[in-house]
């Protein structure tokens, strides 16, 4: 699976795209960005995929796609919400903010199953609100339907 690296925490907050992604995991936590990666290259995902590690870093990605309206859009976001710098839930509302990221799907990814968070996440345009599941059989379960529904270039979002 080909990686673009979008450095968040602990790397100065830089960005550095090496190639447009089709999926793009922002998450402060390493660890979980690369078993869902692990998860995906395990169903036969080989596309491109970016990282955030934070939230001030994520919307300097996002912006990007402000900037040039014709570059090509990520097929999915999957969007962690506590992370440092900015909450998830800040990126959600940039992104509502710019009517140019609306053809942006997003699934917010997360540890919180709040009710609250789901609700806000939800009314901020996620297209669904996903709890982090606890063994990774179960990641590569949820990993497989977001392939199945966003990822294969057949499918209709």
């Amino acid at each position: 699976m080909r990686s673009a690296v979008v450095a968040g925490a602990g790397y100065n907050s830089r960005v550095i795209a090496l190639d447009v992604p089709d999926l793009i995991l922002i998450d402060d936590n390493p660890a979980d960005s690369e078993l869902a990666t692990e998860a995906l290259h395990d169903l036969g995902y080989g596309a491109m995929v970016g990282y955030a590690y934070d939230g001030e870093a994520a919307i300097r990605l996002l912006g990007e796609y402000i900037e040039d309206p014709l570059r090509p859009r990520p097929l999915l976001v999957l969007l962690d919400l506590n992370m440092p710098k900015l909450h998830g839930i800040e990126v959600l509302g940039f992104m509502a903010e710019h009517a140019a990221l609306d053809d942006i799907p997003v699934v917010v990814f997360t540890s919180s199953d709040s009710p609250r968070d789901r609700q806000r996440s939800l009314a901020l345009g996620a297209r669904d609100y996903l709890v982090k599941p606890g063994t990774y059989q179960g990641l590569v379960e949820l990993m497989a339907q977001l392939k199945g529904r966003y990822l294969d270039v057949s499918a209709t979002p």
